[in-house]
């Protein structure tokens, strides 16, 4: 017999359930213009338990960020910070190859304020 797709180790509906609790998690905290830490987020997961520092909530942000591209949203993943200095990992900036080490922060900042106010009145 077949094993079942999975991806990150995750049922694939295991995977939606875990994508969809964190995009409603991340747009309540955009709504309220918060950050929320990987921690607090893997947290926050019922679906099934998420390592705040693994591949698979990596794999989660990115999943969501795409969704949010389509959509012409600010990225959500732009709210998910560190603990240590309250701000996103080196992941998040990987993607965006267009802007300067030096310019993380600002572009950071941008992105929070696109992505909030994207949500504000939805």
């Amino acid at each position: 017999m077949p094993r079942p797709p999975r991806k990150f180790g995750y049922l694939l509906e295991t995977w939606d359930q875990i994508k969809q609790e964190a995009f409603d998690i991340l747009v309540d905290h955009a709504r309220q213009r918060k950050t929320i830490t990987y921690g607090e987020l893997a947290g926050m997961i019922q679906a099934a338990e998420v390592n705040p520092y693994s591949y698979a909530m990596s794999g989660l942000l990115r999943d969501i960020s795409l969704e949010d591209e389509k959509a012409g949203r600010g990225y959500l993943a732009t709210l998910v910070v560190r603990k240590s200095d309250g701000r996103p990992g080196p992941g998040y900036f990987k993607g965006v190859v267009s802007v300067a080490e030096e310019d993380y922060e600002s572009y950071w900042q941008a992105e929070f304020e696109r992505t909030c106010n994207s949500w504000k009145d939805k």
